[in-house]
């Protein structure tokens, strides 16, 4: 259950900003459930969004402006945790669509994360997705993990799949990709030698992804973001960007409304991942899906 509240009637109007590189679906679905929140528990908050910027020194220009003109700021993706650990800022700072930032070494720990930052996480147990892929691939001896090529996120999917897979004993593939041919010859390359693909959380992905492609090479495809399964991969184990919106718009209140300190509040995340399937791929691809599972599945066709 999500409950947030205002501790006092607000007697004055704060500034928020936010900002983001590149675009990207997770960075949107999770700003649109936490402006819907703050929009109705706190309608006088003003908000400015500067998403989709081109680059790095727009980001930097935009988050300095921020810093003189906003009571705090949310930056989204991993470019913003690159950013923080060489810059200070003077207002309290909420991450949003980023992995676990413990493995960034940002903040001490999650519960208590200090420096004036907060913020919430995407990040999923990669040991529970490799069982969940089991229960859909049950002869699951090997994957082969896409990323795309210097992308921040990059680095936190391939450390947690790689110690994940090491766990289970599925022999572990990955390969970098910088532009969409990669992705027909990594599945060409990898024919007959995986049981399943896994593609990271990286937007590449969403920009990329051709459904035929995948289904020529009758590889299971699997994603740590459910935006793809919208596309055409069979399946994912995901958190609900909405909802993780949501746990942000409460954060964001308990710091300007409640008067809490940004480094005492818990790195949030979606404790109940949901699964996401693909039925029209599962057919083609003769995948079984399994009744308690769709059950509980958000389903697409």
């Amino acid at each position: 259950m999500f409950f947030v509240s205002l501790e006092t009637e607000a007697e004055e109007s704060f500034y928020l900003g936010a900002a983001w590189i590149g675009s990207s679906g997770l960075n949107e679905e999770i700003t649109t459930g936490s402006m819907e929140l703050l929009s109705e528990l706190v309608p006088d908050l003003r908000v400015e969004i500067q998403g989709n910027l081109k680059n790095f020194e727009q980001f930097d220009a935009i988050i300095k402006r921020y810093n003189q003109e906003k009571d705090a700021i949310v930056l989204m993706g991993h470019e913003s945790i690159d950013y923080l650990q060489d810059n200070s800022l003077n207002v309290p700072v909420f991450l949003g669509a980023i992995n676990n930032p413990l493995q960034t070494g940002l903040i001490r720990n999650n519960e208590r994360p200090g420096n004036n930052i907060t913020g919430v996480s995407y990040y999923t147990d990669y040991g529970k997705f490799l069982s969940f892929m089991q229960n859909l691939i049950p002869h699951l001896d090997s994957v082969l993990l896409l990323l795309e090529r210097g992308n921040p996120s990059s680095e936190a999917d391939l450390h947690y799949m790689e110690q994940a897979c090491r766990n289970l004993s599925i022999e572990f593939f990955i390969e970098e990709c910088s532009k969409s041919r990669d992705i027909d010859i990594f599945l060409d390359q990898y024919s007959g030698i995986v049981d399943a693909v896994i593609l990271g959380n990286q937007n590449f992905f969403l920009e990329n992804f051709q459904k035929e492609v995948f289904l020529r090479n009758k590889i299971p495809s699997f994603s740590l973001n459910y935006l793809l399964v919208r596309k055409g991969v069979l399946a994912s184990l995901a958190p609900d960007y909405l909802k993780l919106g949501r746990l942000l718009a409460g954060s964001i209140i308990n710091v300007l409304y409640n008067g809490k300190k940004a480094g005492d509040i818990p790195i949030r995340f979606d404790s109940d991942p949901r699964i996401h399937i693909n039925m029209s791929t599962s057919e083609s691809l003769e995948v079984i899906i399994p009744i308690h599972m769709l059950r509980v599945a958000e389903v697409y066709h």
